[in-house]
């Protein structure tokens, strides 16, 4: 009875410590992605100024949640969050659209990929 008892409580705390990081990598992921609309009027408007700002505050953003992030996310992602952020930055520093539209998509569907891949499932608990 004691091991049906420690097995349930078990399986209650993983399932419990999923749904936790599946929540708090959503919540990070979407944050993101707002931020990254943002940049993508700004560039349309050619507002480089605040487009400049607002990656910025996104790559500070990410610094800030990157090392809870790195407890849940496979640490492949996280470097190609940076990476992308990075090329982001650049593209953004020499003005060229087409860079900064590539590398604003690249971000965009890391982050999605991300977030598919912490949803809850039973794949994903065990």
């Amino acid at each position: 009875m004691k091991s049906v008892i420690s097995a349930v409580v078990i399986f209650i705390f993983i399932v419990v410590t999923g749904l936790v990081s599946s929540i708090y990598v959503d919540n990070v992921t979407k944050e993101l992605l707002q931020n990254l609309y943002k940049n993508e009027i700004y560039f349309s408007n050619l507002k480089w100024e605040e487009a400049e700002d607002e990656i910025l505050k996104l790559e500070n953003f990410w610094a800030e949640k990157r090392p809870v992030l790195s407890v849940f996310i496979n640490h492949a992602n996280l470097t190609e969050v940076e990476i992308a952020v990075s090329q982001l930055k650049n593209a953004t520093k020499i003005r060229k659209i087409d860079d900064i539209i590539y590398a604003g998509d690249k971000l965009a569907l890391i982050l999605s990929d991300i977030n598919e891949q912490q949803k809850i499932s039973i794949a994903n608990i065990f």
